[in-house]
């Protein structure tokens, strides 16, 4: 379980030499291509990333919803990042997140049957390409990654991206989620965000992309 932050828009060279002073978490940039599962009330992140020589699909759910709030509440689980191929009861999970009837086959799934499929069912696949950089941010016993990011299409648009680092899970108590929060916040405001960004998730630039807009056109920053 983790809080983030997320706003997306031109990232001015004052912003990224405040994040680039940040320890980097990896060493080195990645570029990385994402298809993300897209259909219309989706409360769950679902992306196919793929790589030479394999695939995986990954489940990241919205676990509080608020939508006066800058921040999201979400929960990824291990056991949900699944390398393809994938078993019947995956494929199962997929069709009830995006409530969509996928057909049942016996044996295994490879990811072009799964995309093929989804064709078929009216679920929009949205490629994703993007090179990013991932910070760490510390404070006394506070911890948080920062992400930095160019994304090339579907619009060539950047990204900043600031999620704890406090090892929540779904069985932390109250105290510890709030401290959390606050942690973003804290991250977030020393790292003079929202700096013109507009604030949303991937959820939400999916949801334009989807009908072919940009962030410029969502309606209003939260």
């Amino acid at each position: 379980m983790h809080w983030e932050w997320r706003g997306f828009g031109r990232l001015d060279s004052n912003l990224r030499d405040r994040i680039a002073q940040l320890p980097l978490a990896y060493p080195t940039a990645r570029t990385i291509t994402d298809r993300y599962l897209w259909v219309p009330d989706l409360g769950t992140n679902i992306k196919l990333r793929s790589w030479p020589g394999g695939a995986s699909l990954k489940f990241k759910h919205r676990y509080r919803s608020d939508p006066t709030d800058v921040l999201g509440l979400w929960i990824e689980r291990p056991e949900e990042d699944h390398l393809f191929p994938l078993p019947p009861s995956v494929i199962a999970q997929v069709s009830a997140e995006l409530r969509r009837e996928l057909r049942t086959k016996d044996g295994t799934w490879d990811c072009d049957e799964l995309l093929a499929e989804l064709d078929t069912t009216g679920v929009q696949v949205i490629t994703v390409e993007k090179w990013r950089r991932l910070f760490r941010w510390s404070r006394d016993d506070s911890a948080a990654f920062v992400e930095l990011a160019e994304i090339q299409s579907p619009e060539r648009i950047g990204t900043v991206g600031i999620e704890d680092g406090m090892g929540l899970s779904d069985a932390s108590v109250p105290a510890a989620v709030a401290t959390a929060r606050e942690v973003v916040l804290l991250a977030k405001d020393q790292l003079g965000l929202p700096a013109k960004l507009k604030e949303a998730s991937y959820l939400e630039a999916l949801a334009t992309w989807a009908r072919g807009g940009t962030i410029d056109e969502l309606t209003s920053d939260k």
